[in-house]
């Protein structure tokens, strides 16, 4: 009879965040972010998705947790050409 294969480690939940653009969106996905990961630093990973030009803004807000936690930020392209009915910049609103 075969010893029984061992287990794999039970996998933590990923918790993915997409905020609209503006602050005002994103201000309480990153104190939901925030607070996933101080409650149980290490129940969960955290990934939140944003534009380029909103990187700076976000990587700052959570400058204190980005090397300590599992946390990550991925940028998603924004086109550089102006496409008709998107107001430009668009991708940074305030």
């Amino acid at each position: 009879m075969e010893p029984p294969a061992p287990s794999s480690p039970p996998r933590k939940p990923h918790v993915l965040l997409f905020p609209s653009m503006s602050k005002g969106h994103t201000f309480p996905l990153l104190s939901l972010g925030r607070l996933i990961l101080l409650h149980r630093p290490q129940a969960a990973a955290v990934t939140i998705f944003t534009t380029s030009a909103n990187r700076p803004f976000i990587a700052d807000s959570l400058s204190d947790l980005i090397t300590a936690s599992s946390i990550s930020i991925v940028d998603l392209p924004f086109p550089d050409d102006h496409i008709p009915g998107v107001p430009l910049g668009i991708e940074r609103e305030h």
